[in-house]
């Protein structure tokens, strides 16, 4: 029982953890980097929780490109993040 205390409290604070990354993530400099970074903090998400929808994952990366490229995507609107990322890199 204490095992399973200890995994779920801890469990609940990765989640959290990335949530916060992954709602507060921002292109900063090259859009490889960005791709790269949420790339990272997504699959990590996905582990705690799987039903994460694409459209919201899409959207959300969208948002955290820089201002100049996130509106030339989003004229584009992308139906999922394979080709979100694909417009960014152009």
């Amino acid at each position: 029982e204490f095992v399973a205390a200890v995994c779920l409290h801890f469990d609940k604070d990765e989640h959290n953890q990335l949530l916060r990354a992954f709602f507060h993530i921002r292109q900063s400099a090259y859009v490889t980097e960005y791709i790269e970074q949420f790339s990272d903090i997504l699959h990590q998400l996905l582990v705690h929780d799987p039903g994460l929808g694409s459209s919201v994952i899409t959207n959300h990366f969208v948002d955290g490109l820089k201002k100049e490229i996130r509106a030339i995507i989003m004229v584009h609107r992308p139906e999922c993040l394979d080709t979100a990322s694909s417009l960014a890199l152009l």
